[in-house]
């Protein structure tokens, strides 16, 4: 997430512009939220990574 935010930063104040990032920054926020949901519905756990450790140590 560290490296996620600083090539954000980077990209956004250098080398793009806030116009071009605010979709990109949109799409993947949606992603990760996707993703988490899908686990919540899979596991039943909350997507976090104690729920993640439980359900790979269940597994």
């Amino acid at each position: 997430m560290i490296l996620q935010t600083a090539l954000f930063m980077r990209l956004t104040f250098w080398e793009l512009t806030w116009d071009v990032m605010e979709p990109i920054c949109f799409y993947v926020t949606s992603i990760y939220f996707m993703a988490g949901y899908s686990f919540f519905l899979r596991t039943s756990k909350e997507p976090s990574f104690e729920g993640f450790y439980q359900s790979r140590f269940e597994a």
